[in-house]
């Protein structure tokens, strides 16, 4: 039985699962009974697996730091625990949170919005982000089962955290949209990308023009 799990798990690695999936984590979700949730999602980006291969270099992961390096960056319990606000409820924010709960750290984290997930939410919403969708709700799964104090719709100002005192502050806020400067461009039917992809209701007009061809431009254009 178990030389068959051994076999029937390194094909499974090496072939299917990504290497944001460790095989300690996949064991440990199957015997929970869960292998969808509790395991981190692929999003297929390839930038720290197939991209590091074909320079012939380590292999890493672009959402799981600690993929083929598990003992480097093993999470251990601290023996001087902080208090610790996190500002920002994207991807960035919620696992500086994450590990630092798993480390035994007093967390708080803030989110200006009703929504965690940051630009990843406006990256998610194109139709074929389902990965992405996933990753989202991974990250809101580990908000609640770990020992995270989430305040959602919550500004925070310099009078808070100096009310809060934390011993360790995370600015996790992301960025802002870069706008054209060009006559025309606060007209109402120009629309910054995450606006497009959050509010698609607003594109209208049957001649659509898309400044940018990077990987968002694409996919704007694309969807």
């Amino acid at each position: 039985m178990i030389s068959d799990f051994n076999s029937w798990g390194e094909r499974l690695l090496v072939i299917s699962i990504p290497y944001s999936y460790t095989f300690q984590s996949f064991s440990r979700a199957l015997r929970r009974g869960n292998q969808k949730v509790c395991i981190r999602p692929c999003i297929a980006c390839h930038a720290g697996c197939l991209n590091r291969i074909f320079k012939m270099q380590d292999i890493c992961c672009a959402l799981n730091p600690a993929a083929a390096r598990e003992k480097e960056y093993a999470l251990v319990p601290t023996e001087t625990p902080k208090k610790v606000l996190v500002v920002g409820g994207g991807i960035g924010g919620m696992e500086a949170a994450r590990v630092c709960a798993i480390r035994g750290h007093q967390v708080t984290l803030c989110e200006k919005t009703d929504r965690l997930g940051g630009m990843f939410i406006a990256a998610s919403n194109m139709s074929f982000k389902d990965a992405d969708k996933r990753l989202i709700r991974w990250y809101e799964k580990q908000m609640r089962d770990l020992p995270i104090n989430v305040k959602m719709n919550t500004l925070v100002t310099e009078e808070m955290i100096a009310e809060m005192t934390p011993d360790v502050l995370f600015i996790a806020t992301g960025s802002t949209p870069r706008m054209l400067r060009l006559p025309g461009a606060d007209n109402s039917y120009v629309l910054n990308a995450v606006t497009a992809l959050n509010e698609p209701e607003k594109i209208t007009g049957d001649h659509i023009v898309v400044i940018g061809g990077g990987l968002t431009g694409c996919e704007i254009a694309y969807d």
